[in-house]
């Protein structure tokens, strides 16, 4: 029996591995593997920013309803968010 895998795959995480399957024409896919370096606009798209691996440091965008489906080859930890601390203090 498989262990069940803790890693929570709920968002994208800057610096980790994915392999993208995304419309390249109608009839056509477009497979894409790299680093995810993070998102963007494109007039009003949302486009995914990625470093590919086979090519020295160039960057593919991807707009978002483009895409097909993600494999996660490699997720990095996800940095803790920070909170934002508030005052105790009030100045009026």
């Amino acid at each position: 029996m498989k262990e069940k895998d803790e890693r929570s795959f709920d968002r994208l995480v800057e610096g980790s591995k994915y392999r993208i399957m995304s419309f390249r024409t109608r009839e056509e896919s477009m497979e894409t593997c790299g680093i995810f370096k993070g998102y963007l606009y494109l007039g009003r798209d949302q486009a995914l920013k990625i470093e590919l691996e086979d090519d020295d440091k160039t960057i593919r965008l991807i707009p978002s309803h483009m895409v097909l489906y993600m494999e996660v080859i490699e997720q990095l930890e996800d940095a803790p968010k920070e909170s934002k601390k508030s005052s105790s203090s009030y100045y009026g």
